[in-house]
C-alpha cells in the first residue's frame, strides 16, 4: 500500500469572485467547476486546475461568504507550493505578480528546491 502524492487542497474562502479572479486572471488556472458543497449545500465548491482536473493540479475552495481571516496556529494551513517548470519561469512569475502589484520574495535557495514567496494580504488573503 503506498502513497503516490498529493491529490488536491481545499482552503475556505470569503469572496468567491475574488478568489476565481485571482485564481484565474493571476495565476492562469482553469475554473474546472462550481459545485454545491456537499458538506454544506449552501455554500459553493469551486475548483481550480489543469484542463482535465487531474490529481496533483487541483486546488478547491468552499466558498463561505462572510468568514473570518483565519488565524495562524495549529489546525490551520501554513502555505502551499505550486510547481513551475525552470528557474527562469519563476524569475518570470516573479515579475508578473510584482508588476500586478504583489510582494514577491526570492528566488529563495531552499537547498532542495528554489522558491518565491508571495505574499497574500494584498493578493487573495483567502
Amino acid at each position: 500500500m503506498t502513497i503516490l502524492g498529493l491529490h488536491h487542497i481545499t482552503l475556505v474562502c470569503s469572496d468567491p469572485q475574488r478568489t476565481i479572479d485571482f485564481y484565474t486572471n493571476v495565476l492562469g488556472q482553469r475554473l474546472i467547476k462550481q459545485t454545491v458543497n456537499f458538506d454544506d449545500p449552501g455554500s459553493y465548491h469551486l475548483y481550480f486546475g489543469d484542463e482535465t482536473g487531474s490529481p496533483g493540479s487541483a486546488i478547491t475552495f468552499f466558498a463561505w461568504p462572510g468568514a473570518p481571516k483565519g488565524h495562524w496556529g495549529i489546525g490551520g494551513t501554513h502555505h502551499f507550493a505550486l510547481q513551475v517548470e525552470s528557474y527562469d519561469s519563476l524569475l518570470k512569475w516573479k515579475r508578473r505578480l510584482t508588476d500586478l502589484g504583489m510582494e514577491v520574495d526570492g528566488p529563495l535557495d531552499r537547498h532542495y528546491f528554489t522558491s518565491c514567496l508571495l505574499y497574500t494580504s494584498d493578493a487573495a488573503d483567502e
